[in-house]
């Protein structure tokens, strides 16, 4: 049985970026039922504690291009072109965390200085080999706080690409964080 389930978690995993509407609540509330039950064994499992676990300071890394490591730094407020992470779209960054957490939110801030959007596209990995996408913003504009929710899922890496900008040909990212447990709030 375990054997099936285990199966079935990896086709559920596939699929989800696909879907969207009740299809996609259907798939993400049974695979938040795997998880809970552990049936993917070492791969699924992931640490749960509070606060913000995408810091340097915890052991956090970035690979990218332009300062990536700036938008670890804990520093929420900070809006200056000399404290965000740049780069000529398209871009990416690559982020590894300390350890597997078990995530339910990723943040991240967009520069906002002036009129401006974006477009990206934000995925997260257990191991670093597979992604699945959380987040497809790759139409529309975005600015400011992002603020994706999902699902329970095991994370050690974050990718964030950067996609577009409609001011300039550069892609700022001012903040990134990734929560367990969600503070309440922006």
């Amino acid at each position: 049985k375990t054997g099936f389930q285990s199966r079935a978690a990896y086709w559920y995993e596939q699929v989800l970026p696909k879907l969207s509407g009740l299809d996609q609540t259907r798939v993400d509330n049974r695979l938040e039922e795997l998880h809970k039950k552990n049936i993917r064994g070492d791969r699924i499992r992931g640490v749960v504690v509070k606060g913000n676990v995408a810091l340097a300071r915890k052991g956090a890394t970035v690979i990218g291009p332009s300062h990536g490591e700036r938008m670890l730094d804990g520093d929420r407020v900070t809006r200056e072109s000399d404290s965000t992470a740049v780069s000529r779209w398209p871009c990416r960054w690559t982020i590894t965390l300390d350890r597997v957490y078990l995530l339910r939110e990723i943040r991240f801030r967009l520069k906002d200085l002036d009129p401006r959007a974006y477009r990206y596209v934000l995925s997260v990995s257990a191991g670093g080999d597979y992604y699945t996408i959380v987040k497809d913003a790759s139409q529309g504009g975005w600015t400011g706080w992002q603020q994706i929710r999902f699902s329970s899922r095991p994370v050690k890496t974050i990718m964030l690409e950067g996609l577009h900008n409609t001011k300039t040909k550069y892609f700022s990212v001012v903040e990134l964080e990734a929560y367990c447990i969600p503070p309440n709030g922006m």
